[in-house]
């Protein structure tokens, strides 16, 4: 693969499941001038969260892979850790996985998904990561200027 990417323009690269350091230190060896973002979605990337963001240009939380790795009881604790240590290695932090899930069908967001949106803003979220909610909905456009007004204010 990496052979095989030299002849494509790209700025970043988007490393699902890591779970170590050390991937990354080759990774970026091989591609010194770019954006490192990692997903940290399960045990082994949650117990090396400090060394996964000191090595990263991103850290992503992927809820949904997460929690069906780790089970519904650790998810908050985890999520809290890996959002602690980005910002302690001051490395922007993406939020992934249904944060508007219900405005694929509705014009409104659901009042638990407004919380846990500002949330993780209030957790050091820098980049909130839509999916199916403009990926797949006709209601896409209402979504993003939704969410565009939700962060303006």
């Amino acid at each position: 693969f990496i052979k095989n990417s030299e002849t494509i323009n790209f700025d970043a690269i988007g490393l699902s499941f890591i779970q170590n350091g050390n991937i990354l230190q080759i990774i970026r060896n091989s591609f010194k001038n770019k954006v490192l973002v990692s997903k940290i979605e399960n045990l082994y990337g949650l117990n090396n969260a400090s060394e996964i963001s000191k090595n990263s240009d991103l850290v992503m939380i992927d809820r949904g892979d997460l929690l069906a790795e780790i089970g519904a009881n650790n998810l908050y604790k985890s999520i809290c850790e890996i959002s602690n240590q980005a910002i302690i290695n001051n490395k922007p932090l993406i939020m992934a996985t249904e944060n508007l899930e219900s405005m694929q069908k509705r014009l409104q967001p659901s009042k638990s998904e407004i919380i846990a949106l500002e949330h993780s803003i209030n957790l050091g979220t820098d980049i909130i990561m839509l999916s199916d909610e403009t990926a797949t909905s006709p209601f896409f456009m209402n979504t993003l200027e939704w969410l565009y007004d939700f962060l303006n204010k």
